[in-house]
């Protein structure tokens, strides 16, 4: 069986992060206003500059709002277990699960499990202080998300501008590799969550076909970060990237809508992604190669 998918073009990409989930079924103009995804800032979550090289990855916002748009049952075991925690002793293992562990709350946010939504924070600002984050964050920052665990949407926004702040601190720091293993393990974590839910659901399948654009940035990404606790992960995320980038597509050029009104251009040009039943379980099971090194 072949699926013909209708995914946002790899120009289109890094600009559109924040409007991916309107405008990849139906091309329409995206709406502008009050969405969750405007108030959070999706694009800046999941876009990164790293030598000069501006890399767009879907964030783990996004996915949570498919995920809950979707109605899908919340399963305990897709999520990092809280167990796994101690078992991360390096810098490089600390922020690949960090990544991962943020992901993970933003999806838990979906299900209001109350005491799980406060122990994902809690793994959060272990590892952020462990590794020397924590307490050069905004401490206001810091409590209204620890307050706010009880609702979804600040959960999600606190938690985007959490890793924001993180993200600006590391790389303030001469610490950017640290922030390239936490959006690394983020994206990771991401494709996790879609790839479970694209067995059965035609949408997420979709997540994992658009990935074709984003995974040559993300090889180049992981072949410039330099650490031996990571060579072995980053072979494997080579193999993913390898896989997602050989997916057969066709381009499909349209005038750009410009706006003048609200000084916004709109890109309609598609690229078709073809991902059959073979390619799809070939991906699954890559991204369960890359995360089991990752976690365990």
């Amino acid at each position: 069986m072949k699926i013909n998918l209708i995914v946002v073009s790899a120009l289109a990409g890094a600009l559109c992060a924040v409007t991916l989930l309107q405008s990849c079924a139906d091309n329409t103009p995206p709406p502008v206003q009050n969405s969750v995804a405007d108030s959070i800032g999706v694009s800046t979550s999941g876009t990164m500059n790293y030598d000069g090289e501006i890399i767009s990855v879907p964030s783990p916002i996004q996915i949570a709002m498919m995920i809950q748009k979707s109605n899908l049952p919340f399963k305990q075991n897709l999520i990092n277990g809280l167990q796994n925690k101690d078992k991360y002793l390096n810098e490089t293992s600390k922020a690949l699960n960090l990544g991962i562990y943020g992901a993970d709350l933003a999806y838990v946010a979906n299900y209001n499990l109350g005491q799980i939504n406060n122990d994902y924070f809690d793994a959060i600002a272990s590892i952020s202080s462990e590794l020397g984050i924590l307490e050069n964050l905004d401490k206001k920052l810091v409590a209204k998300l620890n307050t706010n665990l009880s609702n979804r949407d600040s959960i999600l926004k606190l938690n985007a501008e959490f890793f924001r702040m993180a993200d600006r601190y590391l790389k303030s720091n001469q610490r950017t590799q640290l922030s390239s293993y936490i959006l690394i393990g983020g994206w990771i974590e991401s494709l996790h969550l879609a790839a479970d839910a694209s067995i059965e659901n035609a949408e997420f399948r979709s997540r994992l076909g658009e990935q074709k654009y984003t995974a040559p940035s993300i090889m180049r990404l992981s072949e410039k970060l330099s650490d031996p606790a990571f060579d072995k992960v980053k072979g494997e995320v080579t193999k993913l990237c390898e896989l997602l980038a050989a997916l057969p597509s066709t381009y499909s050029y349209k005038q750009p809508i410009n706006d003048q009104r609200e000084k916004k251009t709109y890109l309609r040009s598609q690229s078709v992604v073809e991902i059959d039943d073979e390619k799809a379980n070939s991906i699954r099971e890559q991204i369960r190669v890359v995360r089991n090194l990752i976690i365990e």
